[in-house]
């Protein structure tokens, strides 16, 4: 296939001044910067091109590429005590440039609503099924509210298209029945309580069932602007400041590293650092099709890492996320385990399960240590890493501001999951 006309060549890239430096593609981002013509825009994106990979479009297949490295970084944690002194996967896409949420399992949550509706809208086209039962023994009333949320909340004319998955089968139905007998409430519209059981859009085509991403519309209708340069299998090793402190660091230029080479680019403007964008993984492939599991998080951990540790961008990182490190997230996890066997021999389940089947190296299942010893061998991380360059007062060693600014620099802001306090 032939590379499309918006991919630049490392000599045409270095040539050019640009207004704006992205870190990657960030592809709505570049979607809303690119609309000012006037403004010149360089993406330095460390993936390659892949345009129609049956990997990524056909949803099912999610789960099949996060041990391939040509898909993901493959990044692990250093070995502590808390985990069995295990190296633990840390889910990080190489986030390819012809696509968005890429290596995740589709789903679309986001937070509270506030200043940022307008955004959420403006990513989305949203598809409702009504004929769909999503939850049994839905109210007329929970419906109606349902509805008037989708009115004033979802966007009807975004790049990305968010569906649910159809149809409902038997065993959906009797899950979310078991669920709300053990006490846990479902919430059609789970606004300002997103507790319970509640289902999730997914980024699916409603009718062509493909993985839908920002490239279908947006990235696809704006990335042949002729204020756009993109340059793939590049890597921003290091930025490069003014001498002149007076008014804090301001960023002139990015070094680069292509093919066994290093580059430098300047940015008039800014310079925008982003690392990868927001990306919901699972856990890897299974070599048996005769089981289900119940997957288990806990979404507010106590225990917080360390940063990372290393000078060099293309070296190994070294990342302690300190998994375990607070007693309390240990206890909340064996919880869940407890209640999860609870759930499968709950009548309204139990004769969909032939048999339980017990984690290897677990003698007895019922004492606490038991339970912990298994929570210590198998325990891993399920989003993506965030939080490393928080938007948070400096006082609170925060990095950025509420503008997303770097403190005491000029011209760097920084867009990614990093950023999240």
């Amino acid at each position: 296939m032939d590379a499309p006309a918006w991919l630049s060549t490392v000599e045409e890239f270095v040539r050019e001044t640009f207004d704006y430096i992205i870190g990657n593609s960030l592809k709505f981002f570049l979607c809303s910067l690119s609309e000012n013509p006037r403004w010149k825009i360089g993406v330095i994106e460390a993936e390659l091109y892949r345009a129609d990979d049956p990997k990524i479009d056909v949803p099912a297949s999610w789960s099949y590429i996060l041990a391939d490295s040509s898909y993901t970084w493959r990044v692990f944690s250093t070995p502590r005590k808390h985990p069995d002194e295990r190296l633990i996967y840390l889910p990080s896409p190489t986030e390819p440039v012809s696509k968005t949420t890429t290596i995740g399992k589709h789903c679309v949550m986001r937070d509270g609503i506030g200043s940022l509706l307008p955004c959420f809208k403006k990513s989305e086209t949203y598809t409702s099924d009504r004929k769909i039962v999503i939850f049994p023994k839905v109210t007329p009333l929970e419906e109606k509210a349902a509805a008037q949320m989708e009115e004033d909340y979802r966007g009807l004319n975004g790049p990305v298209q968010d569906s649910f998955s159809t149809p409902n089968t038997e065993i959906d139905n009797k899950f979310v029945e078991t669920f709300n007998k053990l006490g846990i409430a479902s919430h059609l519209v789970p606004a300002d309580l997103a507790t319970g059981v509640f289902n999730i859009p997914k980024v699916i085509h409603p009718e062509t069932k493909k993985r839908s991403s920002s490239v279908n519309r947006c990235l696809g209708e704006v990335i042949n602007r002729e204020n756009i340069m993109v340059l793939t299998e590049a890597y921003a090793t290091r930025l490069l400041f003014d001498e002149d402190k007076s008014l804090g660091l301001r960023i002139l230029s990015v070094e680069f590293f292509h093919r066994g080479n290093t580059y430098r680019v300047k940015a008039n403007r800014e310079i925008i650092l982003a690392a990868a964008e927001i990306v919901i993984l699972g856990i890897q492939p299974v070599a048996r099709t005769d089981s289900v599991t119940l997957f288990l998080a806990t979404q507010h951990p106590y225990s917080c890492g360390s940063h990372v540790q290393c000078k060099d961008p293309l070296e190994k990182l070294n990342i302690d996320p300190n998994f375990l490190g607070n007693a309390f997230d240990l206890r909340v996890i064996r919880a869940l385990l407890k209640f999860s066997r609870t759930f499968v021999t709950t009548a309204l389940v139990k004769d969909y399960f032939l048999e339980y089947t017990q984690p290897a190296g677990i003698e007895d299942f019922t004492e606490d240590e038991q339970f912990d010893k298994y929570i210590r061998s198998s325990v891993r991380p399920v989003f993506h890493p965030s939080g490393t360059a928080a938007m948070a007062p400096r006082e609170l060693r925060g990095v950025a501001d509420t503008s997303l600014r770097v403190y005491g620099t000029q011209a760097l802001r920084i867009v990614d999951a990093s950023v999240f306090p």
